[in-house]
């Protein structure tokens, strides 16, 4: 286990938690102070989302904020051209945080209608009134929540089931199952090969056994919750009724999606 593993492992089950993310935060903050200055004096028409919701949802630097999104964005396009076989005229960003990805998707997509949910009340109030032409909506945590319920062609969940805890992972994608339309696209992402580092050899062997691992918090959705999904613990998860049009190991491909294994999928039935 790295020496981060072990102290995030340390700090996520104890009392200080709190404490260093807000010492985190602010260290950022100085980290990035003279970039994103220049980054809102050269793109003032870009609004960017407040800098405690972006902490808490990815990199609190706002090139990269701008950078990422376009080129996931521009990935997602490119896998559809491929791998679709009707356009995509209706596509979901499950677990939008602050929409890097979303934002951008009209400009790739266009004439689609275009959502983006979350579970984050404040993302999705900023979205709501700064950014334009894409419905959001504030989701549930439970699966069984009916709060987004219209089908889609394409759906994207970059960065969530890696939050989400393992017990309810099929329950999960049981509901993406159902908000898509026949062969319809679900592109995702999981914390696979590359993570391993993060975590002790006790845990390690307990990934290997079970498939799947959640560590952190019990706060669904929050970066300090943290599941891992072994290869083939996914393929289990994923049972019969997806087809795996593609995977990339995140270990052999790290400039996929930062390292993350990604997985395209297509509704069977």
């Amino acid at each position: 286990m790295s020496l981060g593993g072990m102290i995030r492992d340390s700090v996520d089950n104890s009392s200080l938690s709190s404490y260093v993310r807000m010492y985190l935060f602010r260290w950022n903050l100085l980290r990035y102070q003279a970039s994103n200055s220049a980054f809102k004096k050269n793109n003032p028409e870009f609004p960017t989302p407040p800098d405690s919701l972006l902490f808490e949802t990815g990199s609190l630097h706002y090139h990269s904020y701008q950078n990422s999104g376009q080129e996931a964005a521009a990935e997602i396009v490119s896998l559809c051209k491929v791998f679709s076989n009707s356009p995509n005229q209706s596509i979901l960003d499950w677990g939008c945080g602050t929409g890097r990805v979303t934002r951008h998707l009209p400009d790739y997509f266009p004439g689609a209608k275009i959502t983006g949910g979350d579970v984050n009340p404040s993302c999705i109030q900023w979205l709501q009134n700064n950014i334009q032409g894409i419905e959001w909506i504030q989701s549930s945590t439970d699966p069984s929540g009916k709060t987004i319920s219209a089908q889609y062609d394409l759906i994207i969940a970059l960065s969530v089931l890696t939050h989400l805890p393992a017990s309810e992972q099929a329950n999960w994608l049981n509901k993406l199952y159902g908000l898509l339309q026949p062969q319809g696209l679900v592109w995702l992402s999981t914390h696979g090969e590359t993570y391993l580092h993060q975590l002790t050899h006790q845990q390690k062997k307990q990934l290997s056994e079970q498939g799947i691992l959640t560590l952190g918090a019990d706060k669904i959705g929050s970066r300090q919750m943290r599941t891992y999904h072994s290869y083939s613990g996914m393929k289990q998860l994923l049972g019969q009724d997806w087809d795996i049009v593609m995977y990339y190991d995140g270990q052999k491909f790290p400039g996929i999606l930062g390292g993350q294994d990604a997985w395209l999928l297509k509704k069977l039935r």
